[in-house]
């Protein structure tokens, strides 16, 4: 039977440690770079956050069990459920672009106006470690290939977004959003 209990308090644990990551950690270097930095990079860590809350939490309570399986399953061929119609495959392909969008837009934004290139490179990475841990961390899913495939799409999409966006965002943030000009 299910503990639904045990489950929130699971995720009450990596709900209190990401806060305080970000109050001790992120948020003191952020504030000392100005407020522009501080709201984009706030943005992009509760955006972070949610995905994480999405895909793999509860995570903390479920590290000592990686080493003791049984570990999820791995997808290896890229949309095998679309190919052969299992499952709910549009609405998984169509929720995994959705999700990366914003990383596409705020990536960029938060880490001084990265490139196209870098930020789907940024997406691909996420994507790709969100995949080896969620049946590392849970045995009820699994590595896909195609969510990696899909998730870098969307942080593709997000980019072109922010491009179309960015006399607006530029608005609010000047200098993040400079023609040429990038932060390290």
């Amino acid at each position: 039977m299910y503990n639904y209990p045990m489950k929130i308090l699971e995720l009450v644990l990596d709900i209190v440690l990401l806060v305080l990551v970000y109050l001790f950690f992120f948020m003191p270097k952020w504030r000392g770079r100005g407020r522009e930095s501080l709201i984009a990079g706030t943005l992009m860590y509760v955006y972070l956050s949610f995905v994480l809350y999405f895909t793999l939490m509860p995570a903390v309570t479920a590290v000592p069990n990686i080493f003791t399986g049984p570990w999820g399953t791995v997808n290896l061929h890229p949309f095998r459920d679309l190919i052969n119609g299992y499952g709910d495959y549009w609405r998984q392909i169509i929720l995994n672009i959705l999700m990366m969008i914003p990383m596409g837009i705020l990536y960029p934004i938060s880490r001084g106006n990265r490139g196209m290139g870098m930020t789907v490179t940024a997406g691909f990475i996420f994507s790709c470690g969100i995949e080896v841990l969620q049946p590392l961390l849970h045995s009820e899913r699994c590595f896909d290939i195609t969510d990696v495939v899909t998730n870098t799409l969307g942080a593709a999409v997000g980019y072109a977004l922010l491009e179309l966006l960015r006399p607006a965002l530029a608005l609010v943030f000047p200098n993040a959003l400079k023609k040429g000009k990038r932060r390290n």
